[in-house]
């Protein structure tokens, strides 16, 4: 089960993880923790792994994420939690995000419609060898 919080900052100290129950998962790139990781604040790079897990983690290249995503997760059927987020507040969470695309790492593109401010913006990592070079392309993951 995962633990419920607001909208700021995940409490410490009121957290235990069990363990794993086995080694499932998302495949992390090797570059993000060698080499990305050190330049980055601890806000951003929660939020770098919580795009890798909806974007790598679906075998996506994007997704669109809004940032109440961002903050407190996904609930499916009967709320129960399907992720909880980073925990950030949404102050932080928006901080990260344009520090993140300063440092060339994510490249967000806004939605297109009538209503842009209510919809989620499609998010993905920035691959070097993508044609234009700041546009999410048809990637194969």
């Amino acid at each position: 089960m995962l633990p419920e919080h607001g909208d700021g900052e995940a409490e410490r100290g009121t957290y235990h993880f069990d363990g794993l129950d086995g080694l499932s998962g998302t495949t992390f790139p090797d570059v993000l923790l060698d080499q990305v990781m050190a330049n980055l604040t601890g806000a951003e790079f929660k939020v770098l792994a919580y795009i890798v897990r909806r974007t790598i983690g679906f075998g996506r290249a994007s997704d669109t994420i809004s940032l109440d995503q961002i903050c407190s997760g996904v609930r499916g059927r009967n709320d129960a939690v399907v992720d909880a987020g980073t925990g950030l507040s949404k102050k932080t969470a928006i901080a990260a995000l344009k520090g993140l695309q300063d440092k060339g790492v994510v490249v967000a593109r806004k939605a297109t419609g009538k209503d842009r401010a209510n919809l989620p913006t499609a998010l993905s990592l920035r691959f070097r060898d993508q044609p234009g070079g700041d546009e999410p392309g048809d990637l194969q993951l």
